[in-house]
């Protein structure tokens, strides 16, 4: 088969860790199947794979065995994920030597070899379906194949020739076309980099536009209370006391904005969160709040401090003077 010398060649090339051939594992074919004891019709997805697959992916097995090329009867075998378990109501253990039927074809009955470890394949808005894997050798359907491979290299662009040149040596009327698997993720999560782009954004404007705001503010409270600061100095206050004195009333109001925020902004983060299948969703730690509330506590201070401490060090015969 061309499909196997392309893997066999590609394998050999140097970087090259491992190489499989499958279904484009990216799409989900599913159908409908009847479990060994039961009339019950599971929709279950399934793909076709080689001995190599669960090397190459580096998806373990919790129970069983991968296909063996040494075995020809495993073309007649299949593999079942974690969930595929839960979903008939077996076991790990019990599946293995149970016997599943495909109701669209006449193609048999197939025994289960191995059971895999669920794996997310999808984004994370998408709770982990059943999947069950056929021999990339089974008559069941779906004859289209990709290749899957496992590099490590430090030049890239060079081991992406040497698969090409491989290809068209072997495969040359048919055009290669390849994408890399972390970018076909990430690209699954556009929507919400673009939200957290906004968001950035926003909330630099947000504490921008919030840090001139009391800066402004802090310049005309210590522009008015000049002379009741000059007095509080004559009387013995430190530097320290005066400091605090004009950012008390400042601090007062983040903590009322803080007590009205959080619970505004925690309702948002959880409707956002329900739209996370559960199994995949993290819950929301009170730290983050109270990390955020420091950190803006902090920067308050940093930014309006040096007009504080300004008009804490006025010489107070100066101040009373001008009054």
């Amino acid at each position: 088969m061309i499909e196997a010398s392309v893997r066999e060649e590609v394998s050999r090339i140097p970087g090259v860790i491992d190489a499989s051939l499958s279904m484009d594992i990216r799409g989900r074919s599913e159908d409908l199947y009847v479990p060994e004891g039961s009339d019950r019709k599971l929709s279950i997805a399934h793909y076709k794979i080689d001995e190599h697959f669960f090397e190459t992916t580096k998806i373990s097995l919790v129970e069983g065995r991968a296909f063996d090329k040494s075995r020809p009867a495993d073309k007649n075998t299949i593999i079942i994920t974690e969930t595929t378990c839960k979903l008939i109501g077996w076991t790990p253990k019990e599946a293995i030597g149970k016997k599943i039927r495909y109701i669209g074809d006449d193609i048999g009955t197939q025994e289960v070899i191995g059971v895999a470890r669920d794996f997310h394949l999808h984004s994370l808005r998408q709770n982990i379906f059943p999947f069950m894997f056929y021999h990339i050798q089974s008559n069941m359907f779906g004859s289209n194949r990709v290749a899957l491979i496992r590099y490590k290299t430090e030049d890239l662009p060079k081991l992406v020739s040497e698969i090409k040149k491989q290809w068209n040596k072997l495969a040359e009327a048919v055009p290669l076309s390849y994408s890399f698997y972390d970018e076909d993720v990430a690209n699954q999560y556009k929507q919400e980099q673009r939200i957290a782009a906004l968001f950035l954004i926003f909330t630099g404007l947000s504490i921008s536009i919030a840090i001139m705001g009391l800066v402004g503010l802090v310049s005309y409270s210590a522009e008015q209370r000049k002379k009741e600061i000059g007095v509080r100095k004559v009387f013995g206050a430190s530097l320290t006391g005066i400091y605090f004195m004009m950012n008390k009333d400042y601090v007062r109001l983040m903590v009322v904005a803080l007590i009205i925020a959080t619970p505004t902004a925690w309702f948002v983060m959880e409707e956002w969160l329900r739209t996370i299948p559960d199994d995949n969703r993290v819950t929301i730690n009170p730290s983050v709040f109270v990390i955020a509330f420091g950190a803006e506590l902090i920067l308050a201070l940093v930014c309006v401090g040096y007009l504080a401490l300004r008009a804490a060090s006025l010489n107070p015969s100066a101040v009373l003077k001008e009054e």
